[in-house]
């Protein structure tokens, strides 16, 4: 999207594999060497939770995808 990651859509995958997964909390993110760290720490939080309106309210709640995230560099 315009040079931008699309964290959204990110969210929105991690949301879906939770659903498939819901008792994995382990990520890994595989950070090339010209990624900014801003950017890491985005695609982080994305994967981290995400806010859903799932269920009979229609106010949104934060819901915990990957809280355990390891950060390491990508081969």
């Amino acid at each position: 999207m315009n040079g931008a990651y699309d964290l959204k859509a990110l969210s929105e995958l991690a949301l879906s594999l939770k659903r498939d997964h819901p008792d994995e909390d382990n990520a890994s993110v595989l950070l090339e060497p010209n990624i900014a760290y801003d950017d890491l720490i985005q695609v982080m939080d994305a994967i981290r939770s995400t806010e859903t309106a799932e269920g009979a309210s229609p106010t949104p709640t934060r819901v915990a995808l990957y809280t355990n995230i390891a950060v390491g560099d990508a081969p």
